[in-house]
């Protein structure tokens, strides 16, 4: 739970005043909470806890409401689904936390790197 707690802190950090609803601080809280994140996506017998699932869940609605305000503000395509901007947003952060741990890619170099990928892709 103390890793479900870190990451929603993490998430509720994000600015919502920010021109892009809070992404760019969003992904900038989450990178170092990789290994909090590494653990919970890591260990699926903790699925099956009710109450894991329950604390999980407002990780998920923290990171939904950032993604929300970032398509109200035009940062990202309000075509896209909630679930699948979620599922990329938390896929390029945490290999932007594997990156950083295994040396390289710099530290503060990893918020521009997850937001150009998710923003712009890596089509030519």
């Amino acid at each position: 739970m103390r890793a479900v707690d870190v990451c929603l802190d993490a998430a509720r950090s994000a600015d919502a005043t920010a021109a892009d609803g809070g992404l760019r601080s969003l992904v900038t809280v989450l990178i170092p909470v990789g290994p909090q994140l590494n653990f919970l996506w890591r260990t699926p017998s903790l699925q099956v806890d009710e109450d894991f699932r329950a604390a999980y869940a407002n990780v998920d609605d923290a990171i939904l409401e950032v993604l929300a305000r970032a398509q109200r503000a035009g940062a990202l395509d309000r075509e896209q689904p909630d679930w699948w901007l979620r599922q990329t947003l938390v896929a390029l952060v945490y290999v932007a936390w594997e990156c950083v741990e295994s040396g390289r890619l710099a530290r503060l170099d990893a918020p521009n790197r997850v937001l150009e990928t998710l923003l712009r892709g890596v089509g030519a």
